[in-house]
């Protein structure tokens, strides 16, 4: 389910940030939700997750570099346990093999675990540095699934509760038309 700015939203530089609150440099960021590290990488590589909906949300330039940033560090991340997972394989197999033949071990197999502690310690760095972000998107938009259809509920700048998405959008179109006057 894709949510798009209707023709009541022609002018979406009247918008605020949804981060900072600020409505200088405005732009548009497509963002998929969710985008929780839980989801698994192989989900993320068929793309098929059941509650997946895709929001425009307005963003300044800046908080869109750093929400970009973001979303590229958790990319990183889930491709290195990729590589730790597939390397332990790998090294599981061939030590399998050696150990079924009576063949001595290779020296390859503790190159391949080491390189796979490697990218999981750095994965693992890479995850408790964005699990804690400012930036991280589940801080400012999240999926309400209590009643039947699910809502798209945002944390605007400086308020404590959630609100609708589409009552945040109408409010800060209407608040950018009074500044303008």
């Amino acid at each position: 389910m894709a949510i798009q700015f209707n023709g009541n939203f022609k002018n979406y530089r009247m918008l605020k940030c949804l981060i900072c609150g600020d409505r200088h440099k405005i732009s548009l960021k497509k963002i998929v939700i969710p985008f929780s590290l839980k989801h698994s990488f192989l989900k993320a590589l068929i793309k098929w997750v059941k509650d997946q909906k895709e929001i425009t949300l307005p963003l300044c330039q800046d908080c869109q570099k750093r929400v970009s940033r973001w979303n590229s560090l958790r990319l990183i991340s889930e491709y290195l346990i990729f590589v730790f997972i597939s390397l332990n394989l790998v090294s599981l197999f061939i030590s399998s093999l050696v150990f079924a033949f009576n063949l001595r071990i290779p020296y390859y197999i503790f190159i391949l675990l080491l390189i796979g502690v490697i990218s999981l310690l750095v994965s693992l760095g890479i995850y408790y540095k964005i699990k804690n972000s400012d930036y991280k998107p589940s801080n400012y938009v999240k999926i309400d699934n209590k009643h039947l259809e699910s809502h798209i509920l945002v944390k605007p700048h400086n308020k404590e509760k959630w609100i609708p998405y589409k009552v945040w959008l109408g409010t800060s179109y209407l608040e950018g038309i009074e500044n303008q006057d």
